[in-house]
């Protein structure tokens, strides 16, 4: 990964401890599954994750990596769990992601939301059936979140306009199948 507004260092002039260490935080990020600050129960300890954040994002900002420092956080903070209020991301993380000054990290919420569904399967004729209910859960969590959470409000509508375009794309697939067979 490459400063984002110094000369990148030559890679021969990184340590092999140096580059390990590298590597080692990037598959930690990249593969962690977890909000910050869960608890072998499940609860999350909100000053435990908040300060987890805080410290990443200040380590990102020293190396001069924060855009993809941010969105990292933001794909890890998809798997935040939902509230006790029903809405999803539960607290602490749509306090974090609401942040206004961490549009970088919502877009990695969006990517990483996304992402975590993985590979989907339907029958050839369903269409955009299980799209439609994802983006009805967005735009739920986003009108309920409205109020309170604006920045991330906006970004889980975004969601649902993405979820809904998915729609719309295996709907044409469902037509052109039903055509052909």
């Amino acid at each position: 990964m490459t400063p984002e507004h110094d000369e990148p260092r030559a890679e021969s002039e990184a340590s092999s401890g140096e580059r390990m260490a590298a590597e080692n935080a990037w598959r930690l990020l990249h593969d962690h599954r977890r909000q910050p600050g869960t608890l072998d129960h499940g609860e999350i300890d909100a000053d435990a994750c908040i300060g987890f954040v805080d410290r990443a994002l200040d380590l990102c900002r020293a190396r001069d990596r924060s855009t993809l420092g941010e969105q990292t956080i933001g794909g890890i903070l998809a798997h935040a769990p939902i509230g006790e209020d029903g809405l999803w991301p539960g607290f602490p993380a749509r306090d974090i992601l609401d942040r206004a000054e961490l549009s970088q990290m919502r877009t990695g919420f969006e990517v990483g939301t996304f992402n975590k569904r993985g590979v989907t399967s339907r029958a050839m004729d369903e269409g955009g059936i299980q799209e439609r209910d994802l983006a009805d859960q967005c735009r739920r969590n986003a009108t309920g979140l409205a109020a309170s959470h604006p920045h991330l409000a906006e970004s889980l509508e975004r969601i649902a306009r993405g979820y809904e375009c998915d729609a719309k794309r295996h709907d044409d697939d469902a037509a052109l199948n039903q055509e052909r067979y």
